[in-house]
């Protein structure tokens, strides 16, 4: 396999989470305020949110393991990036399943809030992240 594959597909992916992560701020912010009604997209879009978040960390850990396949150590920040990541995604399952039956203004805003904070914080978890590889943090190549 290509060693820059999974980092490819990290960074790609990432941009994927970045789409849906605004168009559910977005479409929890219209829903918490009554501008619409969807039930079904709530729970859909929470859903397709957590997922990628789920695949992203899952790809996250396969491109350490092939780091450490390649014989090559790791960096402090990609520790500290993989142990925000996970959090973050636990954090947004929390949210999720805590708040699935609530009433449709209280599970809007905090849907809305969850998936906000949760954009911020892949922010400063990439930010940390060093140029490694003859890659950017942004996936581009230095």
């Amino acid at each position: 396999m290509n060693p820059t594959f999974l980092l490819d597909l990290h960074s790609v992916t990432r941009w994927v989470i970045v789409g849906i992560g605004v168009l559910a701020v977005v479409w929890y912010l219209l829903r918490w305020r009554s501008v619409i009604a969807n039930l079904r997209l709530d729970r859909a879009l929470m859903m397709v949110f957590t997922v990628a978040m789920d695949i992203q960390v899952a790809l996250g850990i396969l491109h350490l393991l092939e780091w450490f396949g390649a014989g090559m150590t790791p960096q402090r920040a990609q520790y500290e990036h993989l142990g925000l990541m996970i959090v973050v995604t636990l954090a947004v399952h929390f949210v999720s399943a805590r708040f699935k039956k609530a009433d449709q203004a209280i599970r809007a805003r905090n849907y809305g809030l969850v998936v906000l904070a949760a954009l911020i914080l892949i922010f400063v978890g990439v930010v940390v992240l060093p140029a490694v590889a003859g890659v950017n943090r942004w996936g581009m190549p230095v």
